[in-house]
């Protein structure tokens, strides 16, 4: 997908806004619950190795 594309979302053009897709906004909440996940395993992990160690 070309840059200019994300950047348009929104943007008025002719007296109308370019449309945001329907997936954009389920996309960026998994995205973030996905974020979120690694970052709570990563810490589990880390806890194991110390406890291992």
């Amino acid at each position: 997908m070309l840059y200019s594309t994300v950047t348009n979302w929104g943007v008025m053009r002719d007296g109308k806004p370019m449309i945001i897709p329907n997936w954009v906004e389920p996309f960026l909440e998994y995205y973030e619950k996905a974020k979120k996940l690694e970052y709570v395993m990563s810490e589990i992990c880390q806890k194991i190795e110390s406890v291992k160690g």
